[in-house]
C-alpha cells in the first residue's frame, strides 16, 4: 500500500484548537482478489489501512490570501491500483503460447478485452512477416472504444550484415517493442559506430512516427520526444564524419534540425538555410537528401535548393542549381529539379552527385559550387510528357579503386553501369530483376572497400551483389530475411559490414513486456488514445493459429465514500460524500473546502461530490464542514464499487453499491479488514482572545450548569461588537431563529438566552450568527449548543 503524507492548512485566528489523531494498529495486507473470482467479475474491495487515514482542522486565516474554510480535512493515500483492482486471463481456444499480464488497471471502468489472431505464425519469428493479435473491448458501443494491435514476429528494424559470421544481425535493443510494423525511416552512422536512426510504427511506412534515436554501441535511446514527436515525420538523417557530437534531422515540412550537443539542443533550418532569402519562399521545407559524410554538409530541401555548410552546420552557403525545363532549349524557363538522392565520393570529398527525378545523375567536382550533366547518352526526351526526360536516378555509387566506375539504379528500370565516370551507360539486362520492373521504386546502392565490389538494395524484391565492377549480378548469397528495405549503409570501419534500414517487419521478442496501452490504435476513442490502462503483457514462445483467441478481464472500484459517526455510537456511520470516478454528481462547482464555490442551481441530487479534492498527487483529500467545538467523531473511509459494468454503463448502473469495511466486523460490508475508523476530539477555550477585529461568543459550546452565574447553560454573550451592530441567529438549514437588535447592546455586547422569536427554548445542535454593522462588511460565524 502506498503510504502518503498529511496536509495540514494553516489555523487562523479565529479558531484555536486540540487536534488528536489516534494511530489504530493493523493494517490492510495485500489484499488481492483471486483470479477465479476476477474472471467471475468479482472484485475484492479495500480500505485505506488505518495508520494512513490523516485527520486534521482547517479554518480561515485572517490572511485574505487563504482561502480555506473552518471545517475537518481528511486525507490519504489513493489505493494501490496493484491490490484495488485485479485483471484474469481466459482461454477461449485453445492456443500454443502464453500470454501473462502484470501491473494496476488504471482505468475508472471495469472492461474485457478480447484479443484474436488473425493470421498464423510463431510468437518471436524471424522468418514470419506478420504474426498478430488484434485486441479492443467488448460491448464497446456502451462504454467506449478500445482498439489494439501487436505484431509479434521479430523480422524487423535495423538489420547489420556481419560479414566474418555472414549473416544479419538485428540492432534493436532499445527500440519500442509496440510498434505494428517496424519502419526504419532514415539511419547514419558517425564515428566508431555510432548510430542515429528515426523510425515509424504505423501501417504505412510515414505513418505513426516513433521519433529520433540514436544508439552509441549499447542500444537505441529516444531522442527530444517533445521535439520529435507524433506530428513529426523525419526523412533524412546525418551524423559529422568528423565528430558524432553533430548530426542533423531532416523532416517533411519543418526543415532541417541540427545539433553539436549530442542532441541536447537543437537549431531549425528552414528559410534561414538562404541568405538573402527569395521572394517566392516554399509552403513547408521537406527535406529531400542530406550527407554529412565528409568536412561538408549537404542538405536538399524540395523547392528550395541544395544548401552547403563548411562549418558543422553553424551557417550554409546556397548552391546554385537550376535546369532548363527543356533541356534541348536553354533558353526555357529555369527550374529547380526534384533530387532524390545526394553522394559524396568517399575518396574525393569534392565530388558530389545528385540523382535527380527525370534529368539522371549530375555531378559537382568543386564540392557544390558548379553542377553538369552526367546522363550522357541516358538523356532521352519522354515522348509522353513535354519537357520531362526518360530516366530517373535513385542512386549512384563509385567503386572503391576506379573512380571512373560508375553504378546507378534508376526508377522502374533497375540497373546500368559507366566505365568513363558518366560518359556513356550500359543498361544491365543481365541482372536479375522482377518480373515487373514498374515495381523498382527504391533503388540503393553502396560500393564496398572491395575494389569492383557493389551491393544493390532493390525494395521488395532482393539485395543483389557483383564483384566485378558491376558487369554482373546475382542475389546476395545471405538474404535479409525481409525483403522490404529503404536505405543500405556502409560501415565506416572498413571491416565490410553494412546496414539495411528496413520497414514492415516486427520486432517483438518473446517473454518481452510491453505497455498493452503503447499498442493502441486508430479507431479507440479520441479520449482514450494513448491512455495509460496500467497493464503490461509479454507472450510465450508457440505457434499462433488464425482465430486463437484470450479474453482479459479487468475490475476496479468505482470511487470513495467518507463515513462519520458521533464518539457515543461508533458503529451507527453515516455516509458524508461519495466520489463516483465514473459519474461524480455534485451540486457544487470548485471544491467546498475553498471559501469560494458556485452551487449548481435546482441541483437536488448531490453526492457531495465537490467535497472530494484530487490536486495532491497520490493523495485525495475530502473537507467535513460540519464539525464543532467540543465534540468527537469516528471517521471512515471505504472504495466503493457497483459489481461488474464491465459490459453496460456505470452510468445507468442498476447493481447494489458495495463497499469495502468501514471498521473490524462491518456489518454492512461483505468484505474482512479492519477499516479505517479513527477518533478525533475537538476541544477549543471558551473565553475570547484578546480583542480585536474579531467578533466572539461565549460559552461556546454552550453546556448544561455552564457558562454565567445567573443564567448557566442558557445565556450566551456575542462580544467585540461596534456600535450600532445587530445580530441575526439561523438554523444550519437557513431558517431564522431571532433577530437581536441595536438596542439590546451593552457596551460592545450582546447578550442572548437561547430562545427563538416565540421565548421558546432552541434545542442542542449548530447555530449559525450573522452580525451587521454599520462600519463594516456583515461577520459570520458558528455556535454549539448543548442540552
Amino acid at each position: 500500500m502506498k503510504v502518503g503524507t498529511a496536509r495540514v492548512l494553516r489555523l487562523g485566528r479565529s479558531l484555536l484548537l486540540v487536534l488528536v489523531a489516534l494511530a489504530i494498529s493493523g493494517s490492510v495486507g495485500l489484499a488481492q482478489t483471486p483470479d477465479a473470482a476476477c474472471a467471475a467479475d468479482s472484485l475484492y474491495l479495500i480500505s485505506p489501512a488505518p495508520e494512513n487515514l490523516f485527520l486534521a482542522l482547517q479554518a480561515s486565516s485572517a490572511d485574505e490570501e487563504d482561502e480555506a474554510r473552518q471545517g475537518l480535512l481528511l486525507s490519504w493515500p489513493n489505493l494501490d491500483v496493484t491490490q484495488a483492482t485485479c485483471f484474469s486471463i481466459s482461454e477461449i481456444t485453445e492456443v500454443d503460447f502464453e500470454m501473462e499480464v502484470a501491473g494496476g488497471f488504471r482505468d475508472a471502468i471495469d472492461r474485457v478485452f478480447l484479443f484474436t489472431a488473425p493470421n498464423v505464425g510463431t510468437v518471436g519469428s524471424i522468418t514470419d512477416d506478420q504474426v498478430y493479435l488484434s485486441w479492443g473491448t467488448t460491448a464497446e458501443t456502451v462504454i467506449g472504444t478500445i482498439r489494439g494491435e501487436i505484431n509479434l514476429a521479430n523480422n524487423g528494424g535495423v538489420l547489420r550484415y556481419d560479414l566474418s559470421a555472414d549473416e544479419w544481425i538485428q540492432v534493436n535493443i532499445g527500440l519500442p517493442r509496440t510498434m505494428r510494423k517496424t519502419n526504419v525511416l532514415a539511419l547514419a552512422e558517425g564515428k566508431d559506430g555510432f548510430l542515429v536512426g528515426a523510425f515509424s510504427g504505423g501501417i504505412s511506412v510515414t505513418s505513426t512516427p516513433e521519433g529520433v534515436f540514436t544508439n552509441a554501441g549499447t542500444g537505441w535511446s529516444r531522442l527530444r520526444s517533445d521535439l520529435f514527436d507524433g506530428s513529426t515525420q523525419v526523412t533524412n538523417v546525418a551524423v559529422s564524419a568528423s565528430n558524432s557530437q553533430h548530426f542533423a534531422v531532416g523532416t517533411n515540412a519543418k526543415g532541417v534540425f541540427v545539433t553539436r550537443d549530442g542532441g541536447v539542443n537543437f537549431t531549425q533550418w528552414r528559410s534561414e538555410l538562404a541568405d538573402p532569402a527569395p521572394e517566392i519562399l516554399p509552403t513547408d521545407y521537406r527535406v529531400k537528401a542530406m550527407d554529412w559524410s565528409s568536412d561538408r554538409f549537404f542538405v536538399v530541401v524540395a523547392n528550395f535548393g541544395i544548401f552547403v555548410s563548411e562549418d558543422e552546420g553553424q551557417t550554409f552557403s546556397h548552391s546554385e542549381f537550376l535546369l532548363p525545363r527543356d533541356l534541348a532549349d536553354p533558353e526555357s524557363e529555369l527550374i529547380i529539379p526534384s533530387v532524390n538522392s545526394l553522394t559524396v565520393d568517399k575518396n574525393n570529398n569534392d565530388r558530389v552527385f545528385l540523382c535527380l527525378q527525370n534529368y539522371g545523375v549530375y555531378e559537382s567536382l568543386d564540392g557544390g559550387d558548379n553542377w553538369h550533366d552526367l546522363g550522357g547518352d541516358l538523356v532521352v526526351p519522354d515522348p509522353d510528357q513535354p519537357f520531362a526526360y526518360e530516366h530517373s536516378a535513385l542512386s549512384v555509387a563509385v567503386d572503391a579503386v576506379d573512380d571512373q566506375l560508375l553504378v546507378a539504379g534508376f526508377l522502374a528500370e533497375g540497373l546500368y553501369r559507366s566505365p568513363d565516370g558518366g560518359n556513356t551507360w550500359t543498361y544491365l539486362d543481365g541482372a536479375p530483376q522482377p518480373a515487373n520492373l514498374g515495381d523498382l521504386e527504391t533503388i540503393q546502392i553502396i560500393s564496398t572497400p572491395t575494389a569492383g565490389e557493389f551491393f544493390a538494395l532493390e525494395d521488395l524484391w532482393s539485395v543483389l551483389h557483383s564483384t566485378d565492377g558491376g558487369q554482373t549480378w546475382d542475389h546476395f548469397a545471405t538474404q535479409p530475411v525481409l525483403d522490404k528495405g529503404r536505405d543500405l549503409l556502409m560501415c565506416a570501419d572498413d571491416s565490410g559490414d553494412f546496414y539495411l534500414a528496413s520497414y514492415g517487419g516486427g520486432i517483438y521478442e518473446s517473454r518481452s513486456w510491453i505497455p498493452l496501452h503503447e499498442t493502441m490504435i486508430v479507431g479507440t476513442d479520441d479520449d482514450l488514445l494513448g491512455f495509460d490502462l496500467g497493464l503490461d503483457i509479454r507472450f510465450t514462445e508457440g505457434a499462433v493459429a488464425e482465430s486463437d483467441s484470450l479474453k482479459l478481464t479487468c475490475q476496479t472500484y468505482q470511487g470513495w465514500a467518507v463515513w462519520r459517526s458521533p464518539s457515543h455510537d461508533p458503529d451507527n456511520m453515516e455516509m458524508l460524500g461519495m466520489f463516483d470516478l465514473v459519474n461524480p454528481e455534485d451540486c457544487i462547482i470548485g471544491f467546498c473546502g475553498d471559501i469560494n464555490y458556485d452551487p449548481i442551481p435546482r441541483c437536488f441530487a448531490s453526492k457531495r461530490a465537490a467535497c472530494f479534492n484530487f490536486d495532491t498527487p497520490d493523495t485525495v483529500r475530502f473537507f467535513d464542514e460540519e464539525v464543532y467545538n467540543g465534540f468527537a467523531y469516528y471517521y471512515a473511509v471505504t472504495s466503493i464499487d457497483y459489481g461488474n459494468t464491465a459490459e453496460i454503463s456505470a452510468e445507468s448502473s442498476t447493481n447494489l453499491r458495495q463497499f469495502s469495511p468501514r471498521f473490524d466486523g462491518d456489518p454492512e460490508s461483505a468484505f474482512n479488514g479492519p477499516g479505517s475508523r479513527k477518533f478525533i476530539l475537538v476541544n477549543t477555550k471558551t473565553e475570547p482572545a484578546e480583542k480585536g477585529e474579531e467578533i466572539y461568543v461565549f460559552p461556546n459550546p454552550l453546556r448544561p450548569g455552564e457558562g454565567f452565574a445567573d443564567a448557566p447553560g442558557s445565556r450566551v454573550r456575542f462580544t467585540n461588537l461596534p456600535a450600532e451592530s445587530r445580530v441575526r441567529v439561523f438554523t444550519l438549514a437557513g431558517d431564522d431563529v431571532i433577530d437581536l437588535g441595536p438596542e439590546l447592546q451593552v457596551g460592545d455586547n450582546i447578550d442572548w438566552v437561547t430562545v427563538n422569536r416565540e421565548g421558546v427554548e432552541v434545542g442542542p445542535g449548530a447555530y449559525i450568527y450573522k452580525v451587521v454593522m454599520p462600519q463594516r462588511e456583515p461577520y459570520w460565524g458558528r455556535l454549539i449548543v448543548i442540552r
